[in-house]
């Protein structure tokens, strides 16, 4: 009888084991725990980021739940070679010294995101943001409009009324528009008509007349000309590859006569690697310099701080009284939000390369650079995805969100599967 129990237990075990190794042995089920926990990581970034009253002890339960379904995927479902073990124990050594500097656990956060996308296809990560952003975009302007949650307008004279419809400040709801819309026209490159850049030069209007955000404005109508140039460059190269099988030249005498647009788009490709690969530290280089070269007695200087409100001089504040260390330090920072009222002790860097710089150090910032750079690298074939970077690239001069996963998901393409057929829009 004990024997029986035994071997009925003992089935028991080894069907719950084969149930076990069939589901581990499909890396589908790794996607799925990736993409469920940065579906909870995300929702509680972006809903920080708006009025609601998102109680602490929630956000603790999502972050704690996000941090649980990726580590399982990354321990249940993903292999390193040994080379990449150690540069993943080597970077989350590094993000411990940071935090125990800075007291900033976001880094490693973030790096805990950027391992566990690894193998995971980037376009569905994407689509979870894109899904989560409009969703919880129209809930908060819906909310602002029926005064469930506060519309923060702020008087500011010259530059008219600006609106937050539901988010904690003005260019947090212009950022978030600006980043839907680089996404989905990366999404749906290959399908945009001129429809699609028409209603999004009227939602740069809108934007603009709104909330006058001129950062965000401009980036949304670069979006607009980047892919617009790339698409008829693109269709016009597909007509002469056309042309050529119909007319059936030959090699040379096609390419001499015929092959003008076939030539520009290549050269515009690769232009677009060398710019998507190099922009990022070069701007970053430039920012770095004029802050720390600041002088308020300098004309050129103090029209430049006038271009950008006020942040060229903010940031060689900073740099001036909290100096640049290794892997970082805490720099107390005040900034507008969450209430119509001016805050009397003012101190933000929005600049995202100094804001890195200043708060976790120039090992951290170094380390950036070159990931977005290899990004590039690797992605050279696709310029479409090198758009993502030069305009974040540019955006980054002005906004602080290079960092930030409630606006910024691309650096998460490091390990990501990013070769996608895009949607259609």
């Amino acid at each position: 009888m004990k024997a029986n129990v035994l071997n009925r237990e003992e089935d028991k075990v080894g069907m719950w084991k084969i149930a076990y190794e069939n589901w581990v042995s499909d890396f589908h089920n790794g996607e799925v725990l990736f993409l469920l926990g940065f579906a909870v990581y995300m929702f509680r970034s972006i809903m920080l980021t708006t009025m609601f009253n998102f109680p602490g002890i929630l956000s603790a339960g999502c972050l704690g739940m996000a941090i649980l379904l990726i580590g399982l995927k990354i321990v249940l479902f993903d292999t390193y070679t040994r080379k990449m073990f150690f540069l993943v124990i080597t970077v989350f050594f590094c993000a411990g010294l940071i935090y125990i500097n800075s007291g900033y656990f976001s880094v490693m956060i973030w790096l805990l995101i950027v391992i566990g996308a690894k193998d995971v296809p980037f376009s569905k990560l994407l689509k979870v943001y894109l899904l989560l952003n409009i969703s919880i975009f129209v809930l908060t302007v819906c909310a602002s409009f029926m005064d469930i949650i506060e519309n923060l307008a702020y008087d500011t004279g010259n530059r008219g009324i600006r609106n937050s419809f539901g988010y904690i400040y003005v260019t947090d709801f212009a950022a978030h528009v600006f980043f839907c819309v680089l996404i989905a026209f990366y999404l749906g490159c290959n399908h945009l008509r001129w429809f699609h850049y028409f209603l999004t030069c009227v939602l740069a209007g809108v934007v603009f007349y709104f909330c006058n955000a001129k950062l965000d404005t401009t980036c949304i109508l670069i979006v607009v000309v980047l892919f617009g140039i790339h698409n008829i460059l693109k269709k016009q190269s597909m007509n002469e590859q056309s042309d050529k099988k119909e007319v059936g030249l030959t090699s040379n005498l096609f390419e001499v006569n015929y092959f003008k647009w076939t030539k520009a788009y290549c050269c515009w490709k690769k232009i677009c690697v060398c710019v998507g690969i190099c922009i990022m530290p070069i701007l970053a280089i430039l920012a770095f310099m004029l802050s720390y070269q600041y002088n308020s007695s300098n004309e050129i200087m103090v029209n430049i701080d006038a271009f950008s409100t006020g942040r060229v001089s903010i940031s060689n504040i900073g740099l001036r009284e909290y100096g640049v260390k290794l892997f970082g330090q805490d720099i107390p920072m005040v900034g507008f939000g969450g209430t119509t009222e001016a805050p009397k002790d003012y101190f933000f860097i929005d600049c995202s390369y100094l804001n890195i710089l200043l708060r976790y150090g120039i090992i951290f910032l170094v380390f950036i650079l070159v990931v977005y750079s290899y990004i590039c690298i690797k992605n050279r074939d696709n310029t479409e995805f090198l758009f993502l970077i030069i305009i974040l690239a540019i955006s980054s001069i002005i906004d602080h969100h290079l960092l930030e996963t409630a606006y910024n998901p691309f650096g998460f393409a490091l390990f990501a599967h990013t070769k996608i057929k895009q949607l259609q829009i």
